[in-house]
């Protein structure tokens, strides 16, 4: 299958996402920078580079990271907290126990793609015969009246599309990342959700703010009370997932599908 990425990272609006995930990039001596790495965003890494610095750090990488890895060299942003050089991410394997979470050197990322992007480049393909293809083609004409925020396939949607590597099976869930630099009415979640049912699609929706990140589901399940709230700090309980976290409330136990892996750890978390 033909990756998405020779569509979408060539296009001369590569870096147009709103303000606050945008993807700017500085050309350095040394490498590159970006302003802004935000939860499900695909890096293309240098895989020498990547796992040079990972296995200096930790020799306790799985044996599998490095072939996975010169196979193909794409990881995802993770939640954390992006250091002066390096990017927490995760890499996936072959098998869905095949969970590694890392972070990457700066100057080992080549390209970048969001889910957005993604969604872009889906229009001049064709995947018809795709299952899931099919499902998230349904989603995007049932959402066309959904423009308040930019949104794209994550998971392993998102993989297979930036990758051209086939991982979804008809049995996955259509995983979708919904990207709200501004307030998300609980009107408008419902409606989303409901255009879901009505296609009979089996959705897993995460809304991404500059704060946090949480379920679409729960969100509009709820009435203004508190709900879980995936933070770069820790998941917490909150009521306004705009607000920046308070780190005296975080520390909840809680899954958040590889983003909030501990690094050097392998974990049996999806993707």
């Amino acid at each position: 299958m033909e990756p998405l990425t020779k569509i979408v990272v060539n296009c001369p609006d590569l870096y147009r996402d709103r303000r606050y995930r945008a993807a700017r990039v500085s050309s350095l001596a040394g490498g590159m920078e970006w302003s802004r790495f935000v939860p499900h965003y695909l890096l293309k890494v240098d895989s020498v580079d990547f796992v040079r610095s990972n296995f200096d750090r930790d020799p306790g990488v799985p044996a599998w990271v490095l072939p996975e890895l010169q196979k193909t060299p794409v990881v995802v942003v993770r939640r954390g907290t992006v250091e002066q050089d390096r990017v927490p991410v995760g890499i996936r394997g072959l098998e869905r126990s095949q969970r590694w979470a890392a972070y990457s050197p700066i100057d080992a990322i080549q390209q970048v793609v969001t889910p957005p992007q993604l969604l872009e480049g889906l229009s001049g393909t064709s995947y018809s015969e795709m299952s899931a293809i099919r499902r998230l083609r349904d989603l995007l004409a049932a959402w066309r009246w959904f423009t308040r925020s930019d949104w794209g396939p994550g998971g392993s949607l998102g993989f297979e599309l930036a990758t051209g590597r086939r991982v979804t099976t008809t049995r996955s869930d259509l995983d979708i990342i919904i990207y709200a630099d501004r307030y998300l009415p609980r009107s408008d979640a419902q409606k989303l959700l409901a255009s879901a049912a009505a296609l009979n699609l089996a959705l897993d929706a995460r809304v991404e703010t500059p704060a946090c990140g949480f379920s679409l589901l729960e969100y509009a399940a709820s009435s203004g009370g508190p709900i879980l709230l995936r933070t770069s700090i820790g998941p917490m309980l909150g009521n306004d997932p705009w607000q920046p976290p308070n780190s005296l409330e975080a520390g909840l136990d809680t899954n958040d599908k590889f983003l909030s892996g501990t690094p050097g750890r392998s974990t049996s978390l999806s993707f």
